[in-house]
């Protein structure tokens, strides 16, 4: 059973959504404030932080456990702005959702983002070990000191951006990555001028490079925003 902490400071709210995540088999560890929530965020396998708090922010809890913490975090908020949307998504958000939400909608979030998690390590072994071994993902390996790719068993003939294009993705932990963020990381640091539509054509090349798994595409799409690995990698 996945555990869901929950920060909310109204607390009709909140025993609503206890009550919702429980019936939808849940366990909910509801919360309504930011320094009980981050004491209890070791015991949860995803968060919701509402963003507009009587005392602190669920942005600010986020942006202190992006530092250090990759679980699946969703932000709830009656802020609806594109640009209060991209903040959050910025900030480290997997999802956002406005208030007032539909339950189902809300519930269904939820279990897309915990398929998208990625298993928690120490923090010690977190950059050791999987270095030594690399980086698993559904049938694609990536091997270190190599720095190679592969399929099924057998080397990808992979582009130098190709490769730093599905590595940034393996390291992403699932969240979503921006466009303007994956342009100005491959590209605007060797000086180069990159047409809009350069990185669509990269990632659809990508795309087939790698094929798909169980016959989902490893790169989703997520429209406006950018792009995010589906596959759990290990």
């Amino acid at each position: 059973m996945d555990t869901i902490l929950i920060l909310e400071d109204d607390e009709v709210l909140l025993d609503g959504l206890a009550i919702l995540l429980s019936g939808a088999g849940f366990r909910p560890l509801p919360v309504n404030n930011p320094e009980e929530a981050e004491k209890k965020i070791p015991e949860a396998d995803l968060c919701i932080l509402d963003i507009m708090l009587k005392e602190g922010s669920g942005l600010e809890l986020l942006k202190k456990m992006r530092k250090t913490d990759s679980r699946p975090v969703l932000l709830l908020s009656a802020l609806d702005s594109e640009e209060e949307i991209i903040e959050g998504l910025n900030a480290g958000a997997d999802d956002y959702i406005t208030k007032p939400f539909r339950s189902g909608e809300l519930i269904a979030r939820i279990h897309a983002n915990l398929r998208h998690k990625t298993p928690e390590l120490p923090r010690d072994e977190a950059v050791s070990e999987p270095e030594k071994k690399g980086l698993s993902c559904g049938g694609l390996f990536y091997a270190l000191p190599e720095e190679r790719f592969y399929r099924d068993g057998k080397e990808l003939a992979l582009r130098k951006q190709e490769r730093q294009l599905l590595l940034m993705f393996f390291r992403s932990g699932g969240r979503i990555l921006r466009r303007d963020y994956i342009l100005q990381t491959l590209w605007d640091d060797e000086g180069l001028e990159v047409e809009e539509n350069t990185l669509s054509v990269q990632i659809s090349r990508l795309r087939r490079q790698i094929g798909r798994f169980h016959g989902e595409e490893y790169i989703e799409t997520v429209w406006g925003i950018g792009y995010r690995l589906r596959i759990p990698v290990t």
